[in-house]
């Protein structure tokens, strides 16, 4: 298909197709064109994919737009559920959703703009054009920034850290403003990768310096607008009225009824992207055949950056790689409030999919159902998986006992009966699947499994936590630990009054019943910690996750440090002891 096809046929929506028969291989026949239906806008529904998604198909519940594209041609462009249940509006193909994290991919697009243009270079200081965020000491890149190796914590934790409230508005400069606080790195820029929103916020700015307008402006002028992307945009006014725009919904924690769920955000380039599935579907055409930027361009998204031993880490220029049924995939997810979101790209087949939702659903396992079909093979089909084992006794009692990580989290592997199960912070108790190759797992390898670490006697001395993906598999190891139990008096040399310079924030900890409680204006309630090992204690919070004292050199308490997901090492100076 030349370039002045496809744009001819996602302009019009004329050349829209709906499948006809459906072939035994998947989708090896080419849908047989249709008309498209008022008033909800242009629908191609392919039977066998249409049926994947049936139990989305009601008018009293949030749900799916959903699109499927291959060699230009669209397969699959259809709406499951209501975008507003108070309107019963109901969702197709160019309902407007919050897409989250999908932007990342345009905000890395811009930057490859820019650099086309000869505006900018890769390995540009961040401080060329954003000289306030601090020296940390250490040179952070716009490449670092790109591919998640800058070190820099992630916003997100660190804005609930910091007592913002999710109903309050967020701004680009509320984070601007908490970078500018900020005294350490998680690591050094270039030495690892761990996913940063931060510098996909930062790297808006970037544009926005550059290019003298607005962020939202030029990806509206150099992406969308050529794209014929007419629905598309980055929100930067929580206030915007948006037209056939589908609202956040959560259920009830009881199970029943769902609840609206706010999403007050002023901030882009990490998120903040607009977009209806019809229009992602314009946006897989520009893999397929670029109008907007080269070819050289379009396939730099997605290919793996490097740290500086030469490591190669699955994440490039707003995307990851992925395999879906054997072939190699750029990918990427997203999940804000009630809204979620996935793309992948699969270049070898030019086959694009597109989810777009309005409460949680499991994008990653939808996506593949959708993947593995139209490469003809079915859902679910098939495992690598090695196959189970029932370890002897000796080999329980091996494996049992606690395990700490460097972040001061700390899995626990107990004996029961002739089972094994895992506990983990967030008090999570499961039963573990052991397999014949020695490693384990709490119920499928796809999302991560454990292998032991052994010493010359075979004693298990660490467990390696495994996340496998398309480049190489991240691995984060757990030595084995014995865990203490602190005196009371030892705890209550701890309690008192602590305040973070980076967060503007003050914390106090009190004893009680073996543990301490960490209390803060932003805490419904006081929040538990568990020791671990000495002057180390974890909680099962989501963005508290583990707490270590700071010592001086006579062993008097000076302070704490933070680490949870995607932050380490935030530091709490004592101001104040105080009575338990």
């Amino acid at each position: 298909m030349t370039r002045r096809a496809w744009l001819r046929l996602t302009a019009t929506g004329a050349a829209l197709a709906a499948a006809g028969q459906v072939p035994a291989a998947g989708l090896a026949v080419r849908a047989q064109a249709a008309t498209p239906s008022p008033p909800t806008g242009p629908e191609v529904r392919h039977p066998a994919i249409d049926g994947l998604f049936s139990r989305y198909r009601r008018s009293d519940a949030p749900g799916i737009a959903l699109a499927v594209v291959r060699d230009g041609e669209t397969l699959h462009l259809a709406g499951y559920g209501a975008a507003n249940l108070e309107s019963g509006e109901p969702i197709d193909g160019r309902t407007v959703f919050h897409a989250a994290s999908l932007a990342k991919q345009f905000t890395a697009f811009s930057i490859g703009l820019l650099e086309e243009d000869g505006a900018l270079g890769l390995d540009d200081d961040i401080h060329r054009y954003l000289p306030d965020v601090p020296d940390f000491g250490a040179r952070i890149t716009l490449r670092h920034l790109l591919h998640h190796t800058s070190g820099l914590r992630d916003q997100w934790p660190m804005l609930v850290l910091a007592g913002h409230d999710r109903r309050d508005v967020l701004t680009q400069a509320r984070i601007r403003k908490l970078v500018a606080a900020q005294r350490e790195l998680n690591f050094t820029p270039g030495t690892a990768h761990e996913y940063c929103n931060t510098g996909y916020t930062l790297l808006a700015e970037v544009v926005a310096r550059i290019s003298g307008q607005s962020f939202p402006e030029f990806a509206e002028q150099r992406i969308f607008r050529p794209l014929n992307m007419t629905r598309t945009f980055f929100c930067d006014d929580a206030g915007r009225i948006v037209r056939n725009s589908a609202a956040s919904y959560h259920r009830r924690d009881n199970g029943t009824g769902w609840r609206h769920v706010p999403l007050n955000y002023e901030t882009v380039g990490a998120t903040g992207l607009c977009t209806t599935a019809e229009d992602m579907l314009r946006w897989a055409g520009n893999f397929n055949e670029p109008v907007v930027g080269g070819v050289k361009l379009m396939r730099r998204l997605g290919q793996p950056g490097h740290l500086r031993d030469s490591h190669r880490v699955n994440y490039g220029h707003g995307l990851y790689r992925h395999r879906f049924a054997g072939h190699e995939a750029v990918y990427h997810r997203g999940r804000d409030a009630g809204f979620v979101a996935a793309f992948a790209w699969i270049p070898k087949l030019s086959l694009g999919v597109v989810l777009l939702a309005n409460t949680p659903v499991d994008q990653d396992e939808l996506t593949d159902a959708v993947t593995l079909y139209c490469c003809g093979q079915a859902a679910g089909g098939g495992s690598s998986e090695p196959l189970r084992s029932r370890p002897s006794p000796r080999q329980l009692s091996n494996l049992t006992g606690h395990y700490l990580g460097a972040d001061g989290h700390m899995l626990t592997l107990r004996r029961e009966g002739d089972g094994l199960w895992l506990s983990d912070r967030l008090g999570e108790d499961e039963p573990v699947t052991v397999r014949n190759d020695g490693s384990f797992d709490t119920g499928g390898r796809r999302r991560g499994y454990y292998r032991p670490c052994r010493n010359a006697s075979g004693r298990v001395t660490a467990i390696e936590e495994v996340r496998p993906d398309a480049v190489a598999p991240r691995v984060s190891t757990y030595q084995r630990a014995a865990r203490t139990r602190p005196s009371d008096d030892r705890l209550a040399e701890l309690a008192g009054l602590y305040h973070s310079a980076e967060l503007d924030c003050s914390y106090r900890l009190t004893v009680s019943d073996g543990g301490l409680l960490l209390d803060c204006r932003w805490l419904p309630r006081p929040e538990r910690f568990r020791p671990t090992v000495n002057d180390h204690f974890q909680t099962s919070h989501r963005v508290l996750a583990s707490m270590q004292v700071v010592r001086d050199q006579s062993g008097s308490v000076g302070g704490l440090l933070l680490h949870g997901h995607r932050y380490r090492n935030l530091r709490l100076d004592r101001v104040s002891e105080a009575a338990c």
